[in-house]
């Protein structure tokens, strides 16, 4: 399946103003690397929207460079998981990687009790918490005025709604923190300095999750569970917060897919 790569531009929904048109405009007339520094500037005043990360994740890719491809598809479905072209166009980034190596999983706890909520936005999320926690405080106040035999079953599963909710909601304001190596045959080691031992090796466009930072090395581990030390400016960090890679990952495969409208 050919990658999308067509730009969401609903100029009337996405409130990113001029700069995001003349960045669709510079991408549209194939000036990819003109795109993704326009693009990026927005990024860098602080918008966080879907379309505006899919976009850029597709300006990266026309530029071969797979790992901050990857990176912004991947912020685009954390602001908004049932973008399907972000989807499709993960996939295929994916694809071209050397390994397509699976995403690391969130914690334990996470993944056990909010198996549910993969495709659920944060502000419905939030929308939700608030809705059920009304239902509780309403179902007690009406307990209060006048008992009635359905209020205990309404109090109890408006309490356990609630609490998913808000539980889902807290996961999603602090979601598992991803990095994407962009450098070949990365090499993860035993600890924070290039003279420790090798433990293995990374691919340009492998994700990692991320589980602790310190003077400029990062701690990550595989979805199987490796674990070790690499240079953070040897990944493109997926974020929040957002920013820009380290380096251009010119050193990437040259990836540069199949357009189609």
């Amino acid at each position: 399946m050919g990658l999308l790569f067509s730009l969401i531009a609903l100029l009337g929904a996405v409130p990113l103003g001029t700069a995001f048109d003349e960045a669709n405009r510079a991408y549209e007339a194939t000036d990819y690397a003109g795109a993704v520094r326009q693009y990026e500037a927005i990024v860098a005043t602080g918008a966080a929207d879907a379309e505006l990360f899919y976009n850029l994740g597709n300006a990266y890719f026309r530029l071969g460079q797979v790992a901050p491809a990857i990176a912004n598809y991947e912020r685009a479905l954390q602001r908004d998981p049932r973008l399907a072209p972000a989807q499709a166009n993960l996939r295929y980034a994916l694809a071209a990687t050397e390994r397509n190596l699976a995403r690391p999983l969130r914690s334990r706890w996470e993944e056990g009790l909010l198996f549910w909520d993969d495709s659920l936005r944060y502000g419905e999320v939030r929308w939700l918490a608030i809705l059920c926690s009304g239902a509780f405080w309403a179902a007690l106040l009406w307990r209060a005025i006048k008992r009635h035999r359905f209020q205990i079953p309404v109090i109890i599963v408006s309490l356990l709604a609630a609490g998913a909710f808000m539980t889902s909601l807290y996961s999603k304001s602090y979601p598992l923190q991803l990095a994407v190596a962009a450098q070949p045959e990365l090499k993860v080691r035993t600890g924070a300095n290039p003279a420790d031992t090798e433990r293995y090796t990374l691919a340009p466009g492998d994700r990692v999750r991320v589980e602790t930072q310190s003077n400029g090395w990062l701690r990550v581990a595989t979805v199987d569970g490796e674990r070790g030390w690499a240079p953070a400016e040897a990944f493109v960090l997926v974020g929040p917060p957002y920013a820009a890679p380290a380096q251009s990952g010119a050193h990437e495969g040259g990836a540069t897919g199949e357009g189609s409208s």
